[in-house]
């Protein structure tokens, strides 16, 4: 739909059937703010419009949804005040929760890369005694084959006393 009529049928709808316009119009971003900015002055529509502006700013807008709510505090019903208030706290705290996850996801990658690294140094030490207890053992092995091996004339020897 177009957002010219979704802002007819949301202007000519009853207030509890109005809201159900809000979020088929909010995706249309500042064009959406621009279209409800005059119903801000409206007694019947200012808090429909705040609402949608408020939804605007939620999915991506939010400097320009916080910039028409703060113009929008001189010209708004004064029933309809608290919730232009209430829509700017609720932006500001978006735009917190959205620095401390970028800040936690940063945060969270840099402790993956760090795991990462220590597991490669660990393996790489890992790798490094391995290869020393197999030089050891070879060694080791050789030791043992040198000082087991019997001279040519003591095999004869030994051999006669098992025949014998």
């Amino acid at each position: 739909m177009q957002l010219t009529s979704l802002l007819e049928e949301a202007q000519g709808a009853t207030p509890d059937r109005r809201i159900l316009f809000r979020d088929q119009i909010a995706p249309f971003g500042t064009r959406a703010i621009e279209g409800v900015e005059p119903w801000l002055t409206s007694d019947v529509l200012a808090a429909f419009a705040v609402r949608v502006i408020l939804r605007v700013g939620q999915q991506g807008e939010r400097i320009a949804a916080a910039k028409a709510l703060r113009a929008a505090r001189r010209r708004v019903p004064p029933r309809v005040l608290g919730d232009v208030e209430w829509a700017l706290a609720s932006l500001r705290l978006a735009a917190k929760e959205a620095e401390i996850s970028g800040r936690h996801q940063e945060l969270e990658r840099q402790l993956r890369q760090d795991l990462n690294l220590t597991k490669i140094e660990y393996a790489a030490q890992l790798d490094e005694r391995t290869r020393k207890l197999a030089e050891e053992r070879e060694t080791m092995r050789r030791s043992r084959n040198s000082r087991i091996s019997m001279p040519p004339e003591c095999a004869v020897v030994t051999a006669s006393l098992y025949a014998g």
